[in-house]
């Protein structure tokens, strides 16, 4: 009940109902940029192109919370809607098998997760399970590719 109401749903909020989308725009931008350049193309992709990051951060970023147990993606799984993801808080464990029937077990913490999603037609090669409740931010795949497209710079970014 306190990780509900310590992050309430956007549309469960009444007074987020009520203000302007461009304001509702600048709250995203401030509360998923910080997560996002902490990965070395989004920084620098926000000092040539800002007003897609801004858009990005807008409309093409979505939060997800897990339980521990929750798998958010298997081995082998093509995503149905491919995503990147940033964890936030929380723990999570990713595990591969090999061709040897040997098992690699990592702890995720600060680290990117599924980056390649945004970049190119994706086989997830591993599963990654909480093993806590955790959040993540998730940045859909299409969504950034459509803005990247449709936002470039004279310099062509």
């Amino acid at each position: 009940l306190n990780e509900q109401n310590q992050n309430t749903p956007e549309h469960n909020v009444e007074l987020l109902k009520l203000i302007s989308d461009q304001l509702r725009a600048e709250i995203h931008f401030e509360v998923y940029s910080p997560i996002l350049m902490s990965h070395p193309f989004f920084n620098f992709f926000t000092s040539v192109n800002l007003v897609c990051v801004r858009l990005v951060c807008h409309q093409a970023v979505v939060p997800v919370s897990l339980s521990q147990g929750d798998v958010l993606f298997s081995e082998f799984e093509v995503p149905q809607v491919p995503k990147m993801f940033f964890p936030v808080n929380g723990s999570l464990s990713y595990t591969k098998h090999s061709a040897d029937s040997t098992t690699s077990h990592v702890e995720v913490h600060r680290q990117f997760i599924a980056e390649q999603c945004l970049w190119a037609w994706w086989i997830h090669q591993g599963t990654l399970t909480a093993t806590c409740n955790s959040r993540l931010f998730g940045v859909d795949a299409k969504e950034f590719g459509h803005f990247a497209i449709t936002h470039r710079t004279p310099s062509g970014y």
